[in-house]
Parts: C-alpha cells; sequence; structure tokens
C-alpha cells in the first residue's frame, strides 16, 4: 500500500513539474475582450474604454508596439512589461468626429515572440444636428 502512495506522488509530482516548466518554456497571453461593443455614440464626443492583456507565464512579456486600425482609435503606453502571471489595463480613445453610422477600429498589441493579438471596438456613430438657440423676438427695426 505504501508502495502505490509513494509511486502515485512521484507521478504527480513529475506531471505536476512538466506543467510548470512547460508554463517557465512557453508564454501565454491571453486579450479578455476581444470585441467590445460601445453602443451609441455621437459624433462630437470622444470615447474612453480599456481593453486588459493577461500574462499567463511566469516570465515578464515586453510590448513590442501597439497601433490601431484607423486615425481614430488612440491608445496611450510607455515601454510596457507585463509581470508574470500579471493583468494589464491599456486605455482607448475613440474620436469619431466626422464619422456617421457603424464604426469598426481596432487597437492591435505586439509582443516579442509572440503573435499580435486584437481588440475591436464597434459603435454606431449618430450625427448631432447643430444646436439652434432661440435668442427671443426681435421686433422689426431693432438689432
Amino acid at each position: 500500500m505504501r508502495k502505490h502512495a509513494l509511486r502515485n506522488g512521484l507521478v504527480l509530482l513529475t506531471f505536476a513539474v512538466a506543467f510548470v516548466g512547460t508554463l517557465v518554456l512557453w508564454r501565454f497571453i491571453t486579450v479578455r475582450e476581444t470585441t467590445l461593443t460601445l453602443g451609441s455614440v455621437s459624433d462630437l464626443e470622444i470615447v474612453e474604454t480599456q481593453f486588459s492583456v493577461r500574462n499567463w507565464s511566469l516570465k515578464p512579456m515586453e510590448v513590442k508596439r501597439i497601433y490601431s486600425s484607423c486615425n481614430c482609435t488612440a491608445t496611450d503606453y510607455p515601454k510596457v512589461i507585463v509581470g508574470p502571471l500579471g493583468l494589464m489595463k491599456f486605455p482607448v480613445h475613440i474620436n469619431p468626429k466626422g464619422k456617421s453610422g457603424k464604426l469598426v477600429s481596432s487597437v492591435i498589441v505586439e509582443f516579442y515572440n509572440q503573435p499580435p493579438y486584437q481588440t475591436e471596438f464597434l459603435a454606431l456613430i449618430t450625427p448631432r444636428n447643430p444646436q439652434i438657440v432661440h435668442l427671443g423676438e426681435f421686433k422689426a427695426g431693432e438689432s
């Protein structure tokens, strides 16, 4: 009975070491939000949102670059390292000025030695009519 328990313990320990070794060798990155639907947005407002990147490995991951699919979307990021088992949130600013209808924009994150990861932002842009200001009634001859 003791031999079986010892053998099973060694087998379990071997699998645990193999699993941890795999985590050390492989770098796992996931993007929590692959698509964010922002709903109806005015063409006069700047939308601020964010997306998250999780590093599931036991090694830090350095961001090589972040870029967007159009000029209306931007993210602020310094040279970033996502720590082991860490979560990093990236702010995104979407400026739909001059656009109307469906807007599809993407932010792509590239890490060294990893494929690029993409988050897509969807919004319905509704143009705002110019504000009409009522100044009261004027009588003829008045200015």
